[in-house]
């Protein structure tokens, strides 16, 4: 996504809903994920996973052959998933956005915005 194909109160208001964007080192930060990060004014997080693909993130990944890397992956997309729901929808914040590759090294290219 080009920053001129967004609509126009986004890029005058910002995004204000809460973000969480996750990529394959593969696919690099995906410039239209990029581009909502930057223009998000409320929680914002994006991260990289190692030994990720593009399948990895969508319903391929239950259906592909699973080695010890790709459960690696599995458990910190799942964990990153699960808390950043928890802090936007509970209000319960476990912290592992604040620097989730202290739990998980094989996230890498972690940025967030408070």
């Amino acid at each position: 996504v080009q920053t001129c194909a967004l609509p126009i109160y986004l890029l005058k208001l910002g995004l204000q809903k809460p973000f969480l964007a996750m990529n394959s080192p593969s696919s690099g930060l995906a410039p239209s994920n990029l581009t909502m990060f930057n223009l998000a004014t409320n929680t914002a997080y994006i991260l990289q996973i190692i030994n990720t693909e593009h399948e990895t993130f969508t319903d391929q990944a239950w259906i592909t052959e699973h080695t010890s890397a790709s459960r690696l992956a599995g458990q910190a997309k799942g964990a990153c998933l699960v808390s950043f729901f928890d802090k936007i929808f509970k209000g319960q914040d476990d912290h592992l956005l604040d620097a989730p590759s202290n739990t998980y090294a094989n996230i890498i290219s972690f940025k967030s915005k408070p």
